[in-house]
């Protein structure tokens, strides 16, 4: 801890002393344009579509998933017996792929220049396969292995962590010209809040833990029709590519 803190001491003070407030010219045209101040921007929020369809699906997905991942040690051992180092390596080697995964999703979206609802759609079914065949081990519909255990929570680890960067960069083009920190801030604080939720619940006593798995896989399931029935539009992207944006779109219209 020392060392890390000695690293992270150094980086800050390099920080200080050397990092600019911005770079010499901008890198976009969006980038030089003024964003809303916190007060409109968050009324244009709360009643935006753009910002809250997203939103519902990633935080009832992410927030949900988050806390479930919390506790799969005592998850594992009270539906498959599973001891708490076992979990802990999945757990691990689950958060690894989930920032690969991460990387290289985002990457692709920056490639395909959009279509951020498609990758979604895309990476939930998937999820959904995964996580639908982590519940048969649970329930022992099919034979139970601890390989197979393994695959299905690195799998699916490495497609639901892939979601969290493509929804952000989702909402934050739907919402612009609202200031990116006004809508990341308020989806980490409704995803923040959706697992205190799911945590909450599983403190009623005698509640189980098995509901938890079934919860996962109906959330990850509810987000695929919404993001159907979901308007993508790419507001930033618009401006950057052909230097016109309308303003109505982000007003919620």
């Amino acid at each position: 801890m020392y060392i890390e803190c000695g690293w992270v001491a150094c980086l800050c003070l390099l920080t200080c002393l050397y990092f600019p407030a911005k770079p010499p010219t901008p890198p976009s045209a969006s980038a030089e344009t003024k964003r809303k101040d916190f007060i409109p921007g968050a009324k244009i929020l709360a009643v935006n579509k753009q910002f809250w369809i997203p939103t519902l699906c990633y935080c009832i997905g992410a927030g949900f998933f988050n806390a479930w991942r919390s506790q799969t040690d005592t998850i594992f051992l009270t539906t498959m017996k599973v001891q708490q180092e076992t979990a802990g390596r999945i757990g691990a080697y689950s958060a690894l792929a989930g920032a690969a995964g991460g990387l290289i999703f985002s990457r692709i979206v920056d490639i395909i220049g959009g279509k951020m609802k498609l990758v979604l759609l895309c990476l939930s079914s998937a999820s959904v396969c995964c996580f639908t065949w982590f519940l048969l081990l649970t329930l022992s519909v099919i034979r139970f292995n601890l390989a197979s255990l393994y695959a299905s929570n690195i799998l699916f680890g490495f497609l639901i962590n892939g979601t969290p960067p493509i929804y952000c960069e989702l909402i934050v083009e739907g919402v612009y010209p609202v200031s990116e920190g006004i809508a990341t801030g308020s989806l980490m604080w409704f995803r923040a809040f959706t697992a205190l939720v799911f945590l909450l619940v599983m403190m009623i006593p005698n509640i189980g833990v098995m509901w938890t798995n079934w919860a996962i896989l109906g959330a990850i399931s509810f987000c695929i029709p919404v993001l159907l029935i979901y308007k993508e539009k790419y507001n930033r992207l618009l401006l950057d590519t052909s230097g016109n944006i309308n303003e109505n779109t982000s007003n919620g219209i």
